[in-house]
């Protein structure tokens, strides 16, 4: 099974993915993905929306899909819920060659969907400014919402 598969009795839409505009600060910035989650079936449920990234232009070969952010909605039927993802840029870096953590300006492929395999929206952001380097001590955390 690919990461995140799990079953449900209902069937949910991934619609209108909203993504912060214009190129994100390698310094400071936070992207920010929103998704909106609809109940399709007539039964109470729980999706489980998955944010992946891949960085398109790293100066290292990277993952097609890495995991930055996930969740747990339960909806009754027909009921909808935007969620929002909170990333630090932070969370886009890597270990370079010379075993030190950057992060690098770019483009990036945001992908969001119910597992690994099943991707319902995507959309292509970039970071802008001067490749960071990242503390030694630094630890990866990240942020999900719901309304």
């Amino acid at each position: 099974y690919p990461f995140g598969h799990g079953l449900s009795y209902t069937q949910f839409l991934f619609e209108d993915l909203q993504i912060d505009a214009g190129p994100i600060d390698c310094q400071k910035g936070q992207l920010q993905v929103s998704v909106r989650i609809t109940n399709a079936g007539a039964r109470k449920g729980v999706a489980v929306p998955q944010l992946y990234v891949r960085d398109l232009q790293a100066s290292v070969s990277r993952p097609l899909k890495e995991l930055k952010g996930f969740g747990k909605v339960t909806l009754l039927p027909k009921e909808s819920k935007l969620v929002t993802v909170e990333v630090p840029t932070d969370m886009l870096g890597f270990t370079g060659v010379d075993g030190k953590r950057r992060v690098e300006p770019g483009a990036f492929f945001v992908m969001i969907g119910e597992s690994s395999a099943n991707i319902r929206l995507s959309a292509k952001v970039t970071l802008a400014g001067e490749t960071r380097s990242l503390p030694q001590n630094w630890r990866m955390v990240g942020q999900l919402g719901m309304r």
